[in-house]
């Protein structure tokens, strides 16, 4: 049996601001969910999906990463942000792991990584 693929799930407390948040870095709106106690959103910026759920601050908010997504041109997509106002960690740097990354941070403190791999052939990785 394989894996096919998987989606990052995140707790929000602010189920409108989060929603905001996200779609200002581009993911796109797939759907949302009344399910009273409990709003999910699920949003998607190219392959990689994130569901958005309403409740308490999580536990895991503010590790090093709790989305580590992937792009071709990481460089283009932190240009994107900055021109938009977004707060982000930084320039891209180049990692010993093969990866040239950024970050920035959601409303909730979920630390949400943006990657583009070095040399494809070194990878085990994305």
């Amino acid at each position: 049996m394989t894996l096919t693929h998987s989606m990052t799930v995140l707790q929000v407390t602010d189920f409108e601001r989060s929603m905001a948040f996200y779609q200002s870095l581009g993911f796109a709106d797939q759907g949302v969910w009344n399910d009273p106690p409990i709003r999910v959103a699920i949003l998607q910026m190219g392959q990689v999906p994130v569901m958005l759920q309403e409740g308490e601050k999580s536990a895991t908010a503010g590790g090093r990463w709790n989305l580590y997504a992937y792009t071709k041109d990481v460089d283009g997509l932190n240009a994107r942000l900055v021109a938009k106002g977004i707060e982000v960690t930084g320039a891209p740097v180049d990692q010993w792991y093969n990866c040239r990354d950024f970050a920035v941070y959601d409303p909730d403190g979920h630390c949400i990584a943006f990657a583009q791999i070095l040399d494809e052939e070194k990878t085990t990785h994305g």
